[in-house]
């Protein structure tokens, strides 16, 4: 018998029920672990994300660096390349129409003026005993010569004839042209040689003083424009050494004039006035030789005038070649920036007005303040009376005079290998110049002083008996006497020598030709003639000054002199360029540069 059991089976809405539930729980658990893993993924893409974008971002910023740096190299290595073919073609030697325009410039103007500073200076004892009875004689025998006003009236007045010169050079310059204003400009020698024959004829030093005045206008004009016209024709590869011959001639005749000046040459009481006289031979030579043989400057007739083919065949000329074509470029160059500027020419004001040429202006000023705050007009005009009162008998005084003329020519031929050393620029001789001025001076101060107080002493004390270590110094220096002077008197010599060398290698040697680097065409005879004129107004004060000071506080005038140099190697450093072998617009471009950078450095400080 079988039994059936029938299986019991839940009710259909309860199964459902337990379905749904587990459906909704698996469902629910699914939910989290597929949001967990999401949120997972989403984090772990999102960080993977980052660094693939930083990545990125590395990748392209090194990329945008490299791309900037090849840019920037493939831009210096393209304006070295231009540069250096620009050069190449602009690049000259010496021919003769170029040495013959040199020589009548040079000698013409540098040597005039150099003869002219050094004439009153060996027969400066004889020519104030002819001006004290001159003036006994117009003024009465009871009237008081007073030397240090009179005689220092006669040498610095050829620099206010100067001062009018360099007021006027721009205008004349302008008008005449410079080969033009070179040749006019002799005139004035003329009339003030008539002039210096009449004071000898007559006996009236006044006419002494009136042809200083016109031998300043004639000098004013020369030291301008002389620098003015070598730049303007020299090739730019020798503009340095061309440069440096205004100084080499202007050097030249300064010793010239010393030798001809002493006693047992013109310099004696019946032929002193024939010393003068000698200023025709270089007013023939250059009226002769600019008036046949020498061009007018490429750039003055092409950027003043438009003249293109004058200038065209001036650097042909100068050149020796047909194949001007780099040079004239560069001239169209300047001529539209000048066209663009200043309507090819620009006045002492207008230079005030414009930026760009005013920090010029400055830097131009800085130079010349530097030059005759040294001491050159002292030593170039009164060192036969400095050696005097230093001990040394006339004749040594005068021979020494003549052997730091030697060591001044010297020293400026040996400066136009110096300033053509490719690696010796313009700005390195001339912080040189300022720091070895600064120190020789401080040495020809105390070595004069040692020399007076030891000549003093040593007729009162010995050396074992002095008191203090000074006057046993001073003393036994003294006591060494030979042949007219002490040691220290001796010693004077050559510290004022050394000064010599340091000037020529810088003041000396580049001065005018860093004065027309500084300034573009269209500017260049304004900017140095507004130099020359304060560089003339300084040499005026510190030559009319000196006397008195001298006898004011003695040998120690010469550590102002140290202490202006000092100032003056410390503004160098920081506000010059370097010019050399740079066209006028990269020149004005370094000025910008060192400009924006005091002013920045200025504000900041501020």
């Amino acid at each position: 018998m079988h039994c059936y059991i029938p299986f019991a089976r839940p009710k259909t809405g309860s199964m459902r029920t337990a379905r749904d539930e587990e459906d909704n729980t698996i469902s629910e658990a699914t939910a989290e672990t597929l949001t967990e893993k999401t949120a997972e993924l989403e984090g772990e893409t999102t960080a993977e994300l980052e660094r693939e974008n930083t990545a990125i971002s590395a990748v392209l910023r090194d990329d945008k660096t490299q791309i900037e740096k090849e840019n920037e190299d493939s831009t210096v290595v393209s304006d070295t390349h231009t540069e250096q073919s620009l050069r190449a073609g602009l690049k000259g030697v010496y021919t003769l129409p170029l040495v013959l325009s040199i020589f009548a410039c040079c000698f013409g103007s540098s040597f005039q003026v150099g003869f002219h500073l050094g004439a009153l200076n060996t027969p400066a004892k004889i020519l104030i005993e002819w001006q004290r009875s001159s003036y006994k004689r117009i003024h009465g025998p009871d009237s008081v010569y007073k030397e240090e006003i009179i005689w220092s009236l006669t040498a610095s007045i050829l620099l206010l004839g100067g001062i009018l010169a360099n007021a006027l050079l721009a205008s004349i310059t302008h008008r005449f042209g410079r080969k033009g204003t070179l040749m006019y400009n002799n005139a004035f020698v003329v009339i003030a040689m008539i002039l210096q024959q009449m004071a000898k004829s007559f006996d009236n030093y006044i006419y002494m003083m009136i042809s200083r005045f016109f031998i300043g206008f004639n000098s004013g004009v020369n030291m301008g424009l002389a620098s003015i016209y070598l730049s303007e024709i020299a090739p730019i590869n020798l503009r340095g050494a061309i440069g440096c011959m205004s100084n080499v001639f202007l050097y030249t005749g300064f010793l010239f004039a010393l030798v001809v000046g002493l006693p047992f040459m013109l310099g004696d009481e019946e032929n002193w006035h024939l010393i003068f006289l000698l200023s025709y031979i270089p007013v023939s030579v250059q009226l002769t030789l600019l008036g046949f043989f020498c061009p007018e400057s490429p750039k003055y007739s092409y950027i003043v005038h438009g003249n293109f083919m004058e200038a065209e065949r001036s650097l042909q000329l100068l050149r020796g070649r047909n194949d001007v074509k780099e040079e004239m470029d560069m001239l169209d160059k300047e001529a539209s920036t000048a066209r663009s500027t200043s309507h090819q020419k620009i006045g002492f004001c207008q230079m005030l007005e414009k930026k760009y040429l005013r920090w010029s202006l400055y830097l131009g000023i800085y130079l010349v303040f530097s030059v005759q705050t040294s001491g050159s007009a002292p030593v170039g005009v009164y060192s036969t009376k400095i050696f005097e009162e230093a001990k040394l008998s006339q004749l040594n005084a005068q021979l020494a005079t003549c052997g730091i003329g030697v060591v001044n020519v010297l020293s400026i031929l040996a400066c136009v290998y110096l300033v053509q050393h490719p690696s010796i620029g313009r700005r390195l001789l001339f912080l040189t110049c300022t720091a070895g001025c600064c120190i020789s001076t401080a040495l020809i101060g105390i070595t004069i002083i040692i020399a007076e107080k030891g000549n003093v002493e040593a007729n009162i004390t010995t050396p074992e008996t002095a008191t203090t270590l000074t006057s046993a110094i001073a003393t036994t220096i003294a006591s060494s006497n030979a042949s007219g002077g002490s040691l220290a008197a001796y010693l004077s010599i050559v510290f004022i020598a050394v000064y010599v060398v340091f000037f020529s290698i810088g003041f000396g040697a580049i001065t005018e030709t860093y004065l027309s680097d500084l300034f573009p065409s269209e500017a260049r005879a304004a900017g140095c003639s507004a130099s020359t004129l304060a560089s003339l107004l300084f040499r005026l004060v510190v030559l009319f000054s000196f006397p008195m000071l001298k006898k004011l506080i003695g040998p120690s005038v010469f550590f102002t002199y140290s202490a202006c140099q000092l100032f003056c190697s410390i503004l160098g450093f920081i506000i010059l360029p370097e010019t050399k072998n740079k066209e006028p617009e990269r020149i004005l471009r370094d000025i910008k540069r060192r400009r924006m950078s005091i002013t920045s450095r200025c504000c900041c400080k501020m």
